[in-house]
């Protein structure tokens, strides 16, 4: 394992980097109180190829790995936490189940849309409102004919207001199924969710599946045989979601020391008590800890080896460390830390909503006990 990244790895990191801070920064606030992105923004980020950054080059993307992509959520999350999720909901969960199934020829054509960015991609799994449980379906799936009849809702679909397509998985007589089909498909209407604390940039909505008539070409591998796909996702999307919360840890520690230095008390920093000093050391710890976990987890997916426990390790203490971090982010910031006028505040409200995405925090620490007791 290598603690730097590689010549490839750090192209995509820069590049991003500089996008983000040139372009996504200034209108994050705007943003987050609007509750979506605008197709604008999408199509820059297109053009850096990050839709298609672990798509093979044949089929239309970069070709590179979970480190990259991580390096890649860590920038953008500094930047944009809600725009990162949308990253994660393309890349790491629609694209990944796909790249986990066999394709029919035009859905192969659907991936090489999708890693260009032409078409934006949600992916539509667990049903638990609150994203605590990340494995209840309750969708129906009904042959009808040569296809299929889909009826039911996916509630609180981070990305869903946004996108272009969705695959969205139901249960049918043969078990799990996913399918894949567009928002302008007849039957399906995306409603007004509840509105997020956090993470609003990433366009939240309900889907609803009104007798919705797919046909067979939608189905993504062997109906009844989708969960495999399914947790191949949910460990990369729990990977994306520790690099997005690195990201926000990583601009609440920026923003804490730049104030510290800034505010005079007594006639001098604050940056200059050790009760400040203190709080800012810890974060810088934690944030490395969690960076270096992060990284490990992708290498060893990267690797071919079994990732489950490292992920575990790094989204269980990632999504923690960003609350904590941005917690002494707004102490240290005082009574404005409170207001909508500073960052650290949307900051905090974002790692809050990280911590129950896919599997809360308690789930987490079930999967790494029940891993390393395998």
């Amino acid at each position: 394992m290598q603690f730097l990244p590689n010549e490839q790895q750090a192209m995509i990191r820069d590049g991003v980097r500089k996008f983000a801070e040139g372009t996504l920064k200034s209108g994050a606030t705007a943003r987050d109180a609007a509750g979506t992105t605008s197709r604008d923004v999408l199509q820059q980020l297109a053009k850096l190829g990050v839709f298609g950054l672990t798509v093979d080059e044949d089929a239309g993307g970069l070709g590179l790995d979970h480190v990259a992509l991580a390096l890649a959520l860590e920038e953008i999350a500094a930047a944009d936490a809600g725009l990162a999720l949308f990253v994660l909901q393309h890349v790491a969960l629609s694209i990944r189940h796909m790249q986990a199934v066999d394709l029919l020829p035009e859905q192969r054509a659907w991936l090489s849309h999708m890693a260009s960015g032409q078409a934006t991609c949600v992916w539509a799994h667990g049903e638990d409102a609150v994203h605590r449980d990340a494995n209840t379906v309750t969708l129906r799936a009904v042959r009808n004919g040569t296809g299929w009849l889909l009826n039911g809702v996916k509630p609180n679909v981070f990305g869903a207001g946004i996108a272009d397509v969705v695959i969205v998985t139901a249960l049918a007589e043969e078990g799990l199924c996913a399918f894949g089909l567009q928002f302008s498909t007849a039957g399906v209407t995306r409603k007004q969710s509840t509105e997020p604390l956090g993470l609003r940039s990433a366009g939240i909505a309900d889907i609803v599946f009104d007798n919705v008539q797919v046909n067979a070409s939608a189905l993504f591998g062997v109906a009844g045989q989708a969960q495999l796909a399914v947790q191949k996702g949910l460990l990369a999307a729990r990977l994306g979601v520790a690099a997005i919360a690195v990201g926000v840890a990583r601009e609440a520690l920026r923003l804490a020391g730049r104030y510290a230095n800034d505010r005079q008390q007594f006639g001098k920093p604050i940056a200059t008590f050790q009760p400040i000093q203190w709080q800012v050391a810890n974060s810088a710890v934690e944030l490395d800890v969690a960076r270096l976990l992060v990284h490990r987890a992708a290498w060893t997916m990267d690797h071919g080896k079994q990732a489950q426990a490292h992920v575990a390790m790094a989204r269980l203490t990632a999504a923690e460390t960003a609350t904590r971090v941005t917690d002494r982010a707004i102490q240290l910031h005082g009574g404005y830390g409170y207001t909508r006028e500073f960052t650290v505040e949307r900051l905090y409200r974002d790692a809050w909503t990280l911590e129950s995405l896919f599997g809360s925090p308690g789930l987490q620490r079930v999967e790494l006990a029940r891993s390393l007791a395998a």
